[in-house]
């Protein structure tokens, strides 16, 4: 039997996890007065790359049949880092493709389309993992509460989860979600300048994968029961932190050479009328005829 406390839980997260990306949408747009565009090419970006191109590899390397799919699959640490590194390769490139291809020259020369963008690709990743994830959970939890025949059917990585979960999993999986809901802006903000500095790309693009595969450690490092779940939730706020420092160095950068370009601009614009006012003035001038 599954407590009732735990089903309460996994509900009230599934319904916050479907409503606080939207929540987060709509103070960023009232905020700052941006487009909508870039959410939905995260979401998109994030749906194409993550939910569909991701199961090839998947599939190909580690669902197989053969020895490397088998050792993957028999050991959860390397199912979590080969799982981590996949979905971060194709989420960064995702990312790089949605900046080249799809948004505009304006669009490219504000940073707040990092965080719009990023805000599109978290929330969708949000709502698909832990709210699809916990809705799942109580589903089958409910079915097993009711002792229903169809509970023989239910996948057995679910019945796993569930079994003995507590209320206090269901609050940390929340928060390690938050925690990755972060991670994927960080991760975008870095990624939106490898596109506007291609010196940087190939670095950015190592940093971005890097963190994002090393994410996926503590949750490895929980299924092979070497730690506990808080301590899961701790490396998880860990490798968050240090992307979001990094990314927030990167945006506060981003905003000091906009702002001189502005400045760069503004001068251009009011010189151009002086210079015509002083050659005006000096045409005049050498009109005057001169007394011999």
């Amino acid at each position: 039997m599954i407590q009732t406390a735990v089903l309460n839980f996994l509900l009230e997260i599934a319904v916050i996890s479907f409503i606080f990306p939207v929540v987060f949408v709509l103070v960023w747009k009232m905020r700052h007065h941006k487009s909508f565009r870039p959410v939905f090419i995260g979401m998109g970006a994030y749906f194409v790359f993550s939910q569909l191109f991701t199961s090839i590899p998947y599939m190909i390397l580690i669902q197989a049949g053969h020895p490397i799919g088998k050792a993957i699959r028999s050991n959860a640490l390397a199912l979590a880092l080969c799982t981590g590194l996949i979905t971060a390769i194709l989420e960064e490139f995702g990312r790089l493709v949605a900046f080249k291809r799809f948004m505009t020259e304006q669009d490219g020369k504000e940073r707040e389309t990092a965080i719009s963008y990023g805000l599109g690709h978290a929330g969708l990743a949000c709502m698909f993992t832990l709210g699809w994830g916990n809705l799942q959970y109580y589903v089958a939890a409910t079915l097993i509460n009711s002792n229903d025949a169809t509970v023989k059917e239910l996948p057995a990585t679910i019945l796993n989860v569930l079994k003995g979960m507590t209320s206090a999993d269901c609050i940390l999986n929340g928060l390690i979600a938050v925690a990755s809901f972060a991670l994927q802006i960080a991760l975008s903000v870095m990624i939106f300048q490898a596109f506007r500095n291609s010196k940087l790309c190939k670095r950015l693009m190592a940093y971005a994968i890097g963190l994002h595969t090393i994410f996926y450690l503590p949750q490895g490092l929980y299924d092979i029961h070497v730690v506990p779940k808080a301590v899961e939730f701790v490396l998880a706020l860990v490798v968050m932190a240090a992307a979001v420092a990094f990314a927030a160095h990167i945006y506060h950068e981003m905003g000091v050479k906009e702002e001189e370009q502005k400045k760069k601009t503004k001068r251009k614009g009011t010189s151009a009328p002086d210079e015509k006012n002083w050659a005006v003035a000096n045409k005049k001038l050498s009109d005057i005829p001169t007394k011999k």
